[in-house]
């Protein structure tokens, strides 16, 4: 096998990607809260005013359940170093999580699942490590390249595979 290059890259979300990652759920969330409170004031038995007040909790509990599950395993900087990744920056949180290449179990979402967006995630099972990131932060085709390329070989068969797969399915639209 070919000598592989030495790796020390960060990568990094613009500030503006990274105050709407971080944010973007409370302006939203006011916003949601203004049709739930007339609502609370003057509750309503009326079948439309039910439904409608349901649907907007369901949005708001689903909007900040995904804000949630950015905040906890999307670091706003990481650092691919020759044998792990070193994530830092999480939301209202001072950790840093190592991942080493050699631990990743599974690649998925976005590019490692075959789509254009999305978060994708390299996790470890049995270090109970996930760590996210999308497709806008700097150089994101380099740090799919190095997660591909680094991690274990049926992680690398199973994602090329699948990505192969997808290659062709364009190619015949």
């Amino acid at each position: 096998m070919a000598e592989q290059e030495k790796i020390d890259h960060v990568f990094t979300y613009n500030p503006m990607l990274k105050a709407v990652y971080r944010f973007g759920n409370i302006p939203v969330s006011m916003i949601l809260a203004l049709y739930i409170i007339p609502f609370l004031v003057n509750p309503s038995s009326r079948t439309v005013d039910i439904l409608f007040f349901s649907a907007v909790v369901i949005i708001l509990m689903i909007l900040n359940s995904f804000f949630y599950k950015i905040w906890k395993i999307v670091p706003f900087t990481i650092h691919a170093q020759e044998d792990r990744l070193v994530c830092s920056d999480f939301f209202l949180s001072s950790r840093k999580v190592e991942l080493l290449y050699s631990d990743i179990e599974n690649l998925k979402g976005g590019t490692f699942s075959g789509k254009f967006n999305g978060i994708m995630i390299a996790e470890s099972m049995e270090k109970d490590i996930q760590i996210g990131f999308f497709a806008r932060i700097e150089n994101a085709r380099l740090l799919e390249a190095i997660l591909i390329n680094r991690s274990p070989q049926p992680v690398y068969e199973k994602v090329t595979t699948l990505l192969k797969e997808r290659k062709e399915e364009l190619r015949k639209k």
